[in-house]
């Protein structure tokens, strides 16, 4: 315990979660970049969208941290104010995707996000990435300070990103290539 309050009250713990978080969500944008037959994904939007839903979970696993008693609840009792503002930026972020997406001329970037609205990734995209992930989180920093409730916020927060990520890689279409 002792030992994980130092860490965790150490400047290089931040620093060092920070890298590996802006790395690995380079890491995933660059593997993306490499389909290029998957319109969907080639959108300027999904390095944004990305990064936050990189974020939403860091500040969830924070949260987590925290009540595990593995954090000091004092220094990441920014969490909850900032998780406000990021699941905002967020939502924005993914109906922008969407939008953007629906309008595109390439027909698999049109079936992709059809795919997320109403189709196959519809029930991972609504329930899991939006509504657990993003609005319930959101809804819960807005009405509560009760660390119980922000804790099972948090657990929304990670285990949405990922559902939400899984139903954008999941819709992703192959248009083939024509000269």
């Amino acid at each position: 315990g002792s030992k994980w309050q130092k860490l965790a009250q150490s400047d290089g713990f931040n620093a060092v979660f920070s890298v590996l978080g802006v790395c690995s969500t380079i890491y995933s944008g660059f593997l993306l970049t490499q389909a290029v037959g998957v319109s969907l994904w080639n959108s300027s939007l999904i390095p944004v969208l990305w990064i936050m839903s990189g974020l939403t979970s860091s500040i969830g696993m924070l949260e987590l941290m925290s009540a595990m008693g593995l954090v000091d609840h004092k220094s990441v009792d920014w969490c909850s104010r900032t998780s406000v503002w990021v699941d905002t930026a967020k939502l924005f972020a993914i109906f922008s995707f969407v939008y953007v997406a629906l309008g595109s001329a390439s027909i698999g970037a049109r079936a992709g996000a059809e795919a997320l609205i109403s189709g196959n990734q519809a029930l991972m995209f609504w329930i899991g990435g939006i509504t657990f992930g993003t609005a319930l989180p959101l809804l819960i920093n807005l009405i509560t300070r009760s660390q119980k409730v922000i804790t099972g916020g948090a657990i929304f927060a990670v285990f949405g990103a990922l559902f939400l990520r899984a139903s954008i890689l999941f819709s992703g279409y192959y248009d083939s290539l024509s000269f």
